[in-house]
């Protein structure tokens, strides 16, 4: 029997320290990977959120709704306007964010590998 709490799922090595990095892990690198993941994920919220008010789900009116939105831009437009400057004109279609996170994810990797 192996160490670790299982994931419920048959067969799986999911082990709870995976889910929380691993601990013996440099600090700093811990630090470093949870700070791009959680601006990878406004990232996403960003884009979703984007989708859903130019389908007119979600009123952009709403207190709530806008101050998420203004939050989510002016954390990520720095980043993705300069993306969006060099990409060619695709119309109605933004694939910054999805240039964005590959970008990020590679950086987490060298980062990874250097350390």
């Amino acid at each position: 029997m192996t160490r670790g709490l299982r994931h419920s799922l048959p067969g799986s090595d999911f082990r709870v320290g995976y889910l929380f990095g691993a601990f013996s892990m440099n600090p700093l690198l811990w630090l470093f990977d949870t700070v791009v993941s959680l601006y990878i994920w406004m990232v996403v919220a960003q884009a979703v959120l984007s989708l859903l008010i130019g389908f007119g789900i979600v009123n952009a009116r709403q207190p709530l709704v806008s101050s998420i939105g203004e939050f989510l831009y002016r954390v990520t437009e720095p980043v993705l306007a300069p993306i969006r400057r060099r990409m060619p004109n695709l119309g109605p279609v933004d694939i910054s964010p999805m240039v964005l996170i590959i970008g990020l994810l590679f950086l987490m990797r060298l980062v990874h590998w250097v350390f």
